[in-house]
């Protein structure tokens, strides 16, 4: 629902009828003291002007007064913009005359002194201050009329001044305009007590709270936006003796009526409940309520108040979170891993069961001991330490309750917005997976070696034949043989890959680093690859402006991941492009290796996977390109082996670069020994 304007704001609707009504009291007021000098203090004034000189001043007064008495019979149908201006205009109409022939004496100053009062109350304090000056400056030009003789008084002012009727006519004008004085007062103050309570009522009723007073029959007499809301029917079109009726959240029965804390309030009573329900036909609210008693100013207790709050999606994402933490308190109880808590200096606060069934420990001989116990390895942990574990996986050594060690992986995670801080560990027994693991590798080294040797004579005795050593060869065996040999080179190919895999995953592939130029490796290998450039109808190019490229490196393993890098290039080049492998230095720290080609990119799909052993682009049986998809993940693994990094930048139809950084000199390399 759009929001309301202020000004289309009930609240303000009533505001301004109440100030509406002060501001007619005010008027009638001044209206009934202005009609009063008329009818008294006119006739006093003429009856002096009778004895003491008949002056034009006089005319005016009497016409005034008739009108004004005309006008205070039609009172009530006139509307108040009228009736003020009215006012205004009489005001100044009996002062301006009355000063200019008696100045400063005449009781003109006192109506002055009225419009200005009235223009505050009417109007506003802008206007009434413009007013004050107008009357100043007034003031100021007939003193300054008579100073300069441009304006006399026409009688003596002994005749005024000793004549009853001069005082009896003064002393009226000054009481009616004092009254109009207090009048305007008790209107101010009126009008300053209804905005106040404006303002509170409108902060009241903007409260999220629902408010509701009660008399002391239990009836509702005011209630705020929210606890209509909340409440709805119950507070409107009540029968003169019903009650408010909520019900128990549990039991849905009525609730009595005397516990109520409307009911307690009345008592003098202050209270609280939160097992309040309302709603029929549709889904039960919720509330909890506060009752407190409310005084009159004699300190007689008058009515209650009562303060509602709707919690039922308070309770709801309460009853949530409890069914959320029995789930997840059932998922710890019956999961295979070991789950435990650790406090910022490495002691357990809480275990699940898998604990005792992969430790031996119950979870109560675990709690506050260090978590060396289990993991004999990770000894006296701090809150840093802690901190950097997390985010990874780990493998160690567990130790059973019996003190046999077993292999274990870990992983840690920080519970979040915990002061202190507080980790949650997940222990798992990998003791199967090692074992699997153990023979899948056995398996595979046993049938890449045995597979190997005869492969190797196979081979061998495939080259014998196709190079003709036993005497010439019909053209179609010839063919078959080469073929037959080219598949012999791609299998022991693949049988290498897989055992460099092996060695790779076992942390034994074997290096030899030693300090070198680089540069002949570069040319060796566009060399040595030049035959399967032909085959590819593409040209290797080396481009580079470095003649000595001081490494240290292992040449075998370099000239490996060249080799891939550029027999990948070939295979995926459009026939004629250039293939070119460059070398330039990055920084005083880093060299970069990169082999270049116009093909057709990497899809964004198989970016995410390169890297993993056996990827490969068309995974199709009728494959387009040949290889293991072994390539590039050992590439990968040379590469951080020498401290480097291999990385690449593809776009779809625009070809495909890989880099290869390697370390400087003066940078350190990992080995591994055989």
């Amino acid at each position: 629902m759009p929001e309301t304007s202020p000004k289309q704001h009930p609240f303000y609707t009533d505001l301004q009828q109440r100030l509406n009504q002060i501001r007619h009291q005010f008027a009638n007021s001044v209206w009934r003291g202005l009609a009063l000098v008329a009818a008294i203090g006119t006739p006093i004034s003429l009856s002096r002007a009778w004895f003491s000189g008949w002056l034009p001043v006089y005319n005016i007064q009497l016409s005034v007064a008739l009108l004004v008495l005309l006008l205070y019979a039609l009172l009530n149908r006139l509307p108040l913009q009228l009736k003020t201006a009215l006012l205004m205009l009489i005001f100044w109409t009996v002062a301006v005359p009355g000063v200019m022939t008696f100045g400063m004496a005449s009781a003109g100053v006192w109506w002055l002194v009225a419009s200005v009062v009235v223009a505050y109350v009417m109007y506003s304090a802008r206007l009434a201050f413009a007013i004050l000056c107008l009357s100043f400056a007034f003031l100021a030009l007939t003193a300054l009329g008579f100073i300069q003789g441009w304006l006399v008084m026409p009688l003596d002012a002994n005749i005024y001044l000793t004549e009853p009727m001069s005082w009896a006519t003064y002393l009226i004008v000054n009481a009616i305009v004092f009254l109009i004085l207090v009048r305007a007062g008790i209107s101010y103050s009126q009008a300053q007590q209804a905005i106040s309570q404006h303002q509170y009522r409108q902060w009241i009723d903007d409260l999220p709270l629902g408010l509701v007073v009660q008399d002391q029959q239990q009836q509702p007499y005011y209630y705020n936006k929210a606890a209509a809301r909340m409440l709805g029917p119950l507070l409107q079109q009540q029968p003169e003796s019903a009650v408010l009726q909520f019900f128990h959240h549990a039991s849905h029965s009525p609730y009595p009526p005397q516990a109520m804390p409307a009911a307690r309030a009345l008592l003098g009573e202050t209270s609280y409940v939160d097992d309040l329900a309302v709603g029929t036909g549709g889904p039960q609210r919720r509330l909890q309520a506060w009752g407190r008693p409310g005084y009159d100013s004699n300190g007689k207790l008058a009515f209650g108040i009562t303060v509602f709050e709707d919690i039922t999606e308070r309770k709801m994402a309460e009853s949530q979170q409890l069914e959320q933490a029995a789930r997840t308190n059932a998922i710890l109880q019956h999961i295979q891993d070991a789950i435990i808590t650790l406090s910022d200096n490495g002691l357990v606060l809480s275990a699940n069961p898998a604990v005792q069934h992969i430790f031996g420990y119950a979870e109560d001989k675990v709690t506050g001991q260090p978590l060396s116990l289990l993991v004999p390895a990770w000894q006296h942990l701090t809150a840093v330490q802690l901190l950097a574990l997390c985010g990874s996986s780990h493998e160690s050594e567990g130790q059973h309750a019996d003190g046999h060690l077993f292999p274990l992986a870990l992983s840690l995670s920080q519970i979040a917005g915990q002061q202190p801080a507080v980790f949650v560990v997940m222990l798992s027994d990998i003791s199967e997976r090692k074992r699997l693991e153990q023979m899948k590798n056995n398996f595979v080294s046993t049938v890449s070696h045995e597979l190997r040797t005869p492969l190797t004579a196979i081979r061998g005795s495939l080259k014998l034949l196709t190079a003709k050593v036993l005497g010439e060869l019909p053209p179609q065996v010839q063919d078959l043989l080469q073929i037959a040999e080219q598949n012999s080179q791609r299998l022991l190919r693949l049988i290498n890959d897989i055992l460099d895999m092996q060695k790779i995953e076992a942390g034994q592939m074997h290096f030899v680093f030693k300090l070198q130029n680089i540069k002949p490796i570069l040319q060796a290998a566009v060399q040595e690859l030049s035959s399967y450039a032909v085959q590819h109808q593409v040209h290797f190019v080396l481009e580079t402006e470095l003649n000595d490229i001081q490494l240290v490196v292992d040449a075998d393993r370099l000239m490996q991941v060249l080799a891939n890098l550029l027999s990948n290039a070939a295979k995926f080049s459009p026939p004629g492009s250039d293939i070119k492998l460059t070398a330039a230095y990055l920084d005083e720290h880093w060299l970069r290796l990169a082999v270049s080609d116009k093909g057709p990119g990497i899809s964004a799909e198989f970016q995410q996977r390169i890297f993993q052993p056996f990827s490969q682009s068309d995974a199709s049986n009728q494959r387009s390109y040949g290889g293991t998809g072994l390539g590039l993940s050992i590439s990968k693994a040379i590469a951080e082996q020498h401290g480097g990094r291999l990385s690449f930048d593809s776009k779809a139809g625009e070809g495909t670069v890989f880099y290869l950084d390697l370390p400087c000199a003066t940078k350190s390399v990992n080995t591994a020994a055989t």
